[in-house]
C-alpha cells in the first residue's frame, strides 16, 4: 500500500509522521518498530527516531511506502 504525505513544516520527525498516520498503536510502538531496523528511508535502514523527514524522501514501513510531498 503506498501513503503520501505532505507536510506544512519545514520538516517533519520520523517518529511524528507515523504518529500522524496512525501506523502503529503508540509512540513505544513506533520507538520500537525504528529501534529494531523496521523502517527505511530512501532504501537505508533508519535508527533515528526523529530522523528529519523532507519533501522527496519516502519513508518504507513492512506494510507501505510513505511518500513525503510539500503543500
Amino acid at each position: 500500500m503506498e501513503h503520501t504525505f505532505t507536510r506544512t513544516e519545514e520538516y517533519i520527525p520520523l517518529n511524528k509522521l507515523l504518529k500522524l498516520l496512525d501506523i502503529w498503536e503508540n509512540g513505544f510502538e513506533i520507538k520500537s518498530m525504528i529501534t529494531e531496523g523496521l523502517v527505511y528511508v530512501n532504501g537505508t535502514q533508519e535508527f533515528r527516531i526523529r530522523n528529519k523527514l523532507d519533501a522527496g524522501d519516502i519513508v518504507t514501513i513492512p506494510s507501505s511506502d510513505i511518500t513525503i510531498t510539500v503543500a
